[in-house]
């Protein structure tokens, strides 16, 4: 706070405008640590207790995620549907701020992750693969939500949803097609030694199988049917 109102003091306009934009900054990024990492308290509003919608079969609940893909773009916005979520989902994926458990966590986590206007996520398939199992396959493309604005490669991955007892989306988990250092390191050094390629445009994985878009999500399901002994 006395930096912020220091600056204030500075009479050179150009000097000023500067320590306005460095304090701007931190206090960005400042945000952006306190919302991504796992271990800090969230700074979202506590919204636990709201009405939820159960008892939906998972081809209903496979509508609402399409739904958060295309129109409200959750991976981008943090703007998921929570009345089909438990409060308490488990959230993993090779991030290295993963695996979280609640969701308002989660939402605070991935709504400051990305810029909006430089980020784009397409759902390449959505499909039911059991009573209670749901999955997606994407890809994204995004523009990190730091001063710089850098952007991480472009690069597919799958994610299961897996409905409790009542319907609720319980777990939702993750595999990249490149790994969690690819893909914040592309940020940084586009072109490092050893990275795997950028995912093809979208329009072309279209043209091929579903199950040729994304990695092959095998480990989330052995994780599942373990799960459910």
């Amino acid at each position: 706070r006395a930096a912020w109102q220091g600056k204030d003091t500075i009479r050179c306009p150009f000097w000023k405008r500067r320590a306005t934009d460095a304090l701007e900054a931190a206090l960005l990024i400042g945000r952006f640590v306190l919302a991504r990492h796992k271990s800090l308290p969230s700074l979202a509003p506590r919204r636990q207790g709201e009405p939820k919608t159960t008892g939906l079969a998972a081809e209903a609940v496979m509508e609402v995620i399409r739904a958060d893909f295309e129109e409200r773009r959750y991976y981008i916005t943090g703007r998921l549907s929570r009345e089909v979520y438990a409060d308490a989902c488990f959230f993993d994926s090779p991030d290295p701020d993963m695996p979280v458990r609640g969701l308002e966590k989660y939402i605070d986590a991935i709504s400051k992750l990305f810029d909006r206007r430089g980020s784009r996520m397409d759902l390449l398939d959505l499909q039911v693969v059991a009573p209670r199992l749901v999955i997606a396959r994407w890809r994204l493309d995004a523009t990190v939500a730091l001063p710089w604005r850098p952007r991480i490669k472009a690069f597919t991955g799958c994610t299961l949803y897996e409905l409790d007892e009542q319907g609720l989306i319980d777990r939702h988990t993750e595999l990249w097609s490149i790994t969690a250092a690819d893909a914040f390191l592309s940020a940084v050094f586009p072109n490092w030694p050893g990275a795997a390629p950028a995912a093809p445009p979208t329009s072309e994985l279209m043209e091929l199988p579903p199950k040729s878009r994304s990695p092959e999500p095998a480990p989330l399901y052995q994780h599942a049917a373990a799960q459910s002994r």
